[in-house]
């Protein structure tokens, strides 16, 4: 009969101390979830750009104004919006922290992009952890491209396919 009650007395704990230790995780699990972090702090007007016009194929300047407050590495996707959404390749991204004003960065414009009023929307995705991401979407002000050889061939639009 001890050797039962020593038996059951053990179990008992064991199964005490699992449920408690599912718990904390569980706490642990859910602070990594939804805890509110603000890795950067952007400005209304955080994106504007140097020109209002650019040729295709140029370099257009944009300053960015935000405040950095967590060192995590973004990766960075930008697009050009007319109608239409002309991707960019993804790159990855990290400044230090702080305040900054005035960063003057460049994007390159893709020599194959059709004429037309345009804004940069830019998406940066910061991995907090294995369960959470945090992403920020920002546009800047609209801008004209102007595709100098698309416009002098007459093409408008970006066509693919032989028959249209």
């Amino acid at each position: 009969m001890d050797n039962n009650f020593f038996v059951t007395k053990v179990i008992n704990r064991f199964v005490l101390l699992t449920l408690a230790m599912a718990f904390f995780m569980m706490i642990y699990f859910s602070y990594l979830m939804f805890y509110p972090i603000e890795v950067i702090k952007a400005d209304s007007n955080n994106l504007s750009t140097v020109e209002s016009e650019y040729l295709a194929g140029e370099q257009l300047t944009q300053y960015i104004h935000v405040t950095k407050y967590y060192p995590i590495v973004a990766e960075i996707s930008e697009a050009f919006v007319d109608g239409i959404v002309f991707q960019l390749p993804s790159r990855t991204g990290n400044f230090p922290i702080g305040r900054y004003d005035t960063i003057d960065r460049s994007v390159h414009i893709p020599e194959s992009i059709p004429s037309g009023y345009y804004y940069l929307e830019t998406t940066v995705r910061f991995r907090i952890n294995h369960f959470r991401e945090i992403t920020y979407r920002s546009k800047s002000n609209k801008f004209k491209i102007t595709n100098e050889i698309k416009d002098r061939l007459g093409l408008k639009e970006l066509t693919l396919g032989a028959n249209q």
